[in-house]
């Protein structure tokens, strides 16, 4: 049958991740004969487009990227490519739409539209996204979509599945409460970490089974270790664990819990509690000492990751990488005065296409992307005052302030900040100082001009000139002989 002639080709052909030319190529040859138009909505995938004249479609989808596995087996079709491997049925679930499409070829009315969907970096990550964000599904009307999975342990020729989802999502979780080591006879003087992570332990297991017996989700922990000896406090408590849910939405109130949880439990032990929940892909990598997004990357796979680091390492001679946050929101909050009159400003939220604000973004974007027709920062698209949950506006000024006064800042500043919109987490990204950012407009939405915001940074900086002068004198006649 040419379905299994199909499989067969394209298991000795195994690609990864975005990287898929030859099986692109196979796939169009076998296509370009049929009744349908064939497209790539994005590098590395390709649809057909079977159009039965009625108003609505339905689409089918099938991942078409490999394994980094050597294949050991002795067939004739085994793997021509070395450390690559189809050992997770894409081969076959390409073939099946390739035959889906050979049957659609020979339909003359159906009820719906057809789109068969090949996608890229289902093993990685990001392929589905990526092609959601191409707009096709909008495009050709789709309401709904189709895939499938082989699964070795069913009897040949069964098909099974569930109401609702097929598959978790799932993340790993590691903890790390550090605490303050003492003799066990003078607990007193110190901070348990073994103590605080059993009830971190306890917590959490009390919020799980807490949901329903009908909400499918997993939170468990396989692995606790803490202190070193039998007589002394714990310092140091690691967890590692696993969480995976059904929905997205049981998954989220999941990770907030254990945040929140976390928190809790500083507050209450005096222990630092850090937990970090893996996403995978996709990472930010950004030369570590320069601004304006130059150099900067997301990176949502391998292939990506390198290439990212390579333009980074042209603008600097180190660079950071770190996971990218997920939900995005950024919020920036400005800050005026000294350490004593510090006082923030309104808060923003800058609006872009994208997951991140890149160079193009923040001094391109403007006048149609012409060159020149750009005002930078103040050309974006920004909500000001933003429109952030209860609570959130007061947080965002607080450490604005706090990180102001950190750093010895004076004058103007605006902080920016990254928020986390599913788990409500925040992170100070970053400061930017003049001639940064003067961040004018920001001071405009609580009653300060800009006449007023320069009247207010003369006067600190005249402030500031006689404060050096005054220490000046004061240690030049601690010099002098009486």
């Amino acid at each position: 049958m040419q379905i299994t002639l199909d499989r067969r080709a394209l298991h000795q052909i195994p690609e990864l991740d975005r990287d898929l030319p030859k099986t692109m190529a196979y796939l169009k040859s076998s296509l370009e004969s049929l009744r349908c138009k064939v497209f790539s909505p994005m590098p590395s995938a390709l649809c057909a487009w079977f159009d039965f004249g009625a108003e609505e479609a339905i689409a089918f989808r099938s991942d078409a990227d490999a394994l980094p596995i050597t294949e050991r087996s002795c067939k004739d079709y085994a793997s021509r490519h070395p450390g690559r491997m189809h050992a997770c049925g894409h081969d076959g679930h390409m073939a099946i739409l390739l035959e889906l499409a050979r049957r659609l070829d020979k339909k003359e009315n159906l009820r719906y539209n057809v789109l068969l969907v090949f996608q890229p970096a289902e093993e990685t990550t990001g392929g589905a996204k990526d092609i959601c964000k191409t707009g096709i599904f909008k495009k050709y009307k789709v309401e709904a979509i189709f895939g499938i999975h082989l699964w070795p342990g069913l009897e040949a020729g069964m098909v099974a599945s569930r109401r609702n989802e097929m598959m978790s999502r799932s993340c790993e979780v590691k903890v790390d409460i550090y605490g303050k080591s003492a003799h066990i006879a003078k607990a007193e003087e110190g901070i348990d970490a073994m103590a605080a992570g059993v009830e971190f332990y306890r917590r959490c297991m009390i919020m799980e089974s807490a949901m329903p017996k009908k909400v499918f989700r997993l939170l468990k922990f396989g692995k606790f270790q803490s202190g070193s000896v039998r007589n002394a406090l714990s310092d140091h408590t690691h967890m590692e664990g696993s969480l995976r849910a059904f929905q997205d939405d049981i998954f989220y109130s999941l990770r907030a819990g254990l945040v929140s949880i976390g928190k809790d439990i500083e507050r209450q032990s005096g222990c630092t509690v850090n937990i970090y929940m893996n996403d995978g892909y996709p990472a930010i990598i950004k030369p570590y000492n320069l601004g304006s997004s130059v150099g900067i990357h997301k990176c949502r796979d391998r292939a990506s990751l390198l290439e990212g680091l390579e333009d980074a390492f042209l603008y600097s001679q180190a660079v950071l990488a770190e996971r990218a946050v997920q939900n995005l929101r950024e919020i920036n909050c400005a800050v005026l005065g000294d350490y004593e009159t510090a006082r923030p400003s309104a808060c923003e939220e800058p609006l872009n296409a994208e997951d991140i604000l890149t160079f193009g973004d923040k001094y391109l974007s403007g006048n149609g992307g012409k060159s020149g027709g750009s005002k930078g920062m103040t050309d974006l698209k920004r909500r000001c005052p933003a429109d952030l949950p209860d609570g959130m506006t007061e947080r965002v000024q607080e450490l604005s302030v706090a990180t102001f006064k950190a750093l010895g800042c004076l004058g103007v500043a605006r902080i920016d900040f990254l928020n986390d919109k599913q788990t409500g987490e925040l992170w100070v990204n970053e400061i930017n100082t003049i001639p940064g950012s003067l961040s004018f407009y920001l001071w405009q939405e609580v009653g300060v001009s800009f006449g007023q915001l320069m009247d207010e940074l003369v006067s600190l900086d005249r402030l500031q000139r006689a404060m050096r002068i005054y220490a000046r004198a004061m240690l030049a006649l601690n010099e002098m002989e009486w």
